[in-house]
């Protein structure tokens, strides 16, 4: 988030686009993070696992909150809890 060289091809009007990243104002071609965990997590659950627990990232990231929620949803959906759920403070 304010990246000053995307704030200056904003200021100069010039077209881009953001790979994996959100920016208001700025076309963008995403995956769908909540989705995408989902299908990991019913995965997991069609091979019998039931003890599941989930290593993601930051919580401030659309793709960390994402993930985290579609993690928690499968696994209700599922009539399951979480054995842990652990966040890390950044990607490296």
């Amino acid at each position: 988030r304010h990246d000053p060289v995307i704030e200056y091809c904003l200021e100069q009007g010039l077209p881009m686009a953001m790979i994996q990243r959100r920016e208001p104002g700025v076309s963008s071609v995403v995956n769908d993070e909540k989705m995408s965990m989902k299908l990991a997590v019913e995965h997991l659950l069609s091979l019998g696992h039931r003890r599941i627990a989930h290593v993601g990232g930051p919580l401030t990231t659309d793709s960390g909150r994402l993930r985290a929620e579609g993690f928690v949803e499968e696994l209700l959906r599922a009539g399951l809890s979480p054995v842990a759920i652990e966040h890390s403070e950044r990607y490296t």
